[in-house]
């Protein structure tokens, strides 16, 4: 079927019974070939998920964005907060975003339609009136493919849902949450990684398939049996012999026999049809590609979905690479989750109270031996206390009148403030003492 062809039953399909099909059988089905890619490949979001590469770096991202968990906070004075368990964010946010979605599949969903797709919508209803008057409801998704963004001649926007591939229902800002990844160039919707960079993963399919194929063909190029004269008299007679011959040859090399050398007669020869792997460099197009969806397309270090060679450039060590992913991929991911939050779903007197914020303090969690320096650096410089450290390891906290006290360093005071000549003894008998354990290795023993 010819563009033409596709593009003419396209538009039959949108005039008459669009509405019947899904979206992505009608991109299938009708407009395959404007997904094609230079590769030959066709590419959508879907199809995409055959790639390994795309695959591995949506369950990455989707997995650290459900185990991050999206605190709701209250404002205490200028700079401190609280968590607001009480408020209805709370658990919409933190436990249960609709009846029929845990916490965890909701954010799991909506950041792999942010992966794929660019943008995450839902219902996001209302309370009329009451306690919760103007506070959503519930946030159920919506597949961006059944969403269409447009702007009314009033410069308002609007969201056209179609609702069980049926009818088109309209819905106002106020009615849809929206979360949004690269915006498009209009500002209405997000890009979506997959489309903007289908020529990648469609090359990145197509070496997939090629080296699919020739391991089904036991990693042996193509040949052919080339016959000394005319295989018969007639047509009938010449496509028996060849189909014989070539039945022979793939029972002689197949199955048990494998590996065995076939044995050719009547002055057959084989002739090669294709490069070999090397020269094609099936492999190095592989690992290319890997890098390419990996780091450009999702910005992942490769070295996270298995790939060793090459990710200097994210950091010296496995540590630093994983503040890089950090800082250049997760981080924007969630602001852009707090601030739609924010916007949409808080009016404006809770905003001036009320934040949402992801905690990925989990991700950064480092071995117990960094953990425990950290921790005494701050108990004995005088900003953690012991109920500050002990939830961070799951601990219990203590009584107030233990667990909340600070220290303050005893060779550590106002600099307007005059010292004794006792206090500077003991300081710098102290500092003498915390030389050598620091010398010995043994500081624990203070």
């Amino acid at each position: 079927m010819g563009i033409i062809d596709r593009l003419r039953g396209a538009a039959a399909v949108l005039f008459r019974n669009a509405t019947t099909i899904s979206y992505e059988t009608f991109q299938r089905d009708y407009m395959g070939a404007m997904f094609e890619t230079a590769a030959g490949i066709a590419v959508t979001p879907s199809l995409a998920m055959q790639s390994a590469a795309v695959f591995g770096c949506n369950r990455i991202l989707c997995g650290d964005i459900a185990s991050a968990p999206l605190f709701f906070f209250e404002r205490d004075g200028e700079d401190g907060r609280h968590a607001a368990r009480e408020h209805r964010m709370w658990a919409l946010l933190h436990d249960e975003p609709n009846p029929d979605m845990d916490a965890r599949t909701w954010k799991t969903l909506g950041q792999k339609h942010l992966n794929l797709r660019g943008n995450f919508y839902c219902f996001a209803p209302k309370f009329p009136g009451g306690k919760f008057g103007g506070q959503p409801k519930h946030l159920i998704p919506i597949h961006p493919d059944t969403v269409t963004v447009g702007v009314t001649p009033e410069g308002k926007r609007v969201y056209d849902v179609r609702v069980d591939g049926k009818a088109v229902k309209r819905y106002l800002p106020q009615d849809i949450f929206h979360v949004m990844g690269m915006p498009d160039d209009d500002g209405l919707r997000g890009m979506s990684p997959i489309m903007a960079c289908r020529n990648a993963v469609g090359l990145g399919l197509a070496v997939e398939e090629t080296q699919a194929r020739m391991n089904r063909n036991n990693l042996k190029s193509t040949v052919a049996l080339v016959l000394p004269g005319k295989a018969g008299r007639t047509p009938a007679d010449a496509k028996a012999i060849r189909d014989r011959i070539r039945d022979d040859y793939m029972e002689f090399t197949s199955g048990a026999n494998q590996g065995m050398p076939p044995v050719l007669e009547g002055g057959l020869t084989l002739e090669s049809l294709t490069i070999s792997p090397q020269d094609a460099e099936v492999l190095e197009t592989r690992k290319f590609q890997l890098e390419e969806i990996c780091g450009r397309i999702f910005g992942i270090p490769p070295w996270m979905l298995g790939y060793t060679e090459k990710s200097t450039s994210w950091g010296t060590g496995i540590e630093q690479q994983m503040l890089g992913y950090l800082s250049r991929t997760l981080l924007p991911i969630t602001v852009a989750w707090e601030s739609a939050i924010h916007r949409q779903l808080l009016s404006p007197e809770c905003r001036a109270r009320y934040f949402a914020e992801f905690n990925l303090a989990g991700l950064l969690r480092a071995d117990i031996k960094t953990r425990y320096t950290a921790y005494n650096i701050g108990r004995t410089a005088g900003f953690l206390s012991v109920n500050d450290i002990r939830p961070k390891e799951n601990l219990p906290r203590l009584d107030p009148e233990i667990g909340d006290t600070f220290w303050t360093p005893a060779n550590m005071v106002d600099a307007g403030e005059k010292v004794t000549t006792e206090e500077a003894d003991a300081a710098a008998r102290l500092a003498s003492r915390l030389a050598v354990a620091g010398s010995n290795g043994n500081g624990a023993s203070l």
